[in-house]
């Protein structure tokens, strides 16, 4: 995968991609759609160095850096569920494995993939979707085009602390529904990205 404008991936046909790459695929745009509100890494980079949220991520608490064309292959090696949770540096997110934890954490680790999948499964029966059905999202240059399976492994397998839901597509004849973001900064996807209309008594 690389970074330049325009690039388009569509994991539902690739007959190399498998349902869990694409869920990591889910998960790396939502981290790279919540990456734009944040600062760029003010350290200092050696020269030749990849650029943090550009060429490279950094997933903590291991300072190892992974490339970005490498993200979604780390993503489908991880050895179980994962929480993302993006930090205020472009490319530094927080990576919590649930087989890591233990007793409390553990179990609300777990209550929250079930909430997860919970809210996916409801989503998908209000919008009638079948198991066939293709979902569309874009967001900034990149569009993203999954299958009903994918993104209830994304449900089982990831949870991004970024918000998004689902919404019945008219204007894509390929798709049936709309993947939306929400990001921290009153951001949402939609094509490119234009902002919430808020009302002025809004928190």
């Amino acid at each position: 995968m690389s970074d330049t404008a325009g690039s388009i991936r569509d994991v539902s046909d690739d007959p190399n991609d498998d349902v869990l790459r694409a869920a990591a695929e889910i998960a790396f745009a939502m981290l790279r759609f919540e990456s734009a509100c944040a600062h760029p890494f003010r350290g200092a980079v050696a020269p030749g160095r990849p650029r943090l949220g550009i060429e490279s991520w950094q997933f903590v608490p291991s300072w190892n850096e992974v490339l970005t064309d490498r993200v979604v292959p780390f993503l489908v090696g991880l050895s179980s569920p994962a929480l993302l949770t993006p930090s205020t540096t472009r490319g530094l997110v927080a990576l919590t494995l649930l087989d890591e934890l233990r007793d409390e954490r553990a179990a609300w680790a777990t209550h929250t993939f079930e909430n997860q999948r919970t809210g996916c499964d409801g989503i998908l029966a209000e919008l009638k979707l079948a198991e066939t059905a293709q979902i569309v999202l874009q967001c900034d240059e990149t569009e993203l085009r999954f299958s009903v399976p994918a993104l209830r492994m994304y449900g089982a397998r990831f949870a991004v602390q970024v918000g998004w839901m689902l919404r019945a597509e008219t204007s894509d004849p390929f798709a049936q529904a709309r993947m939306m973001l929400y990001r921290s900064d009153g951001g949402m996807s939609w094509g490119g990205t234009c902002a919430i209309p808020r009302t002025p008594d809004a928190t």
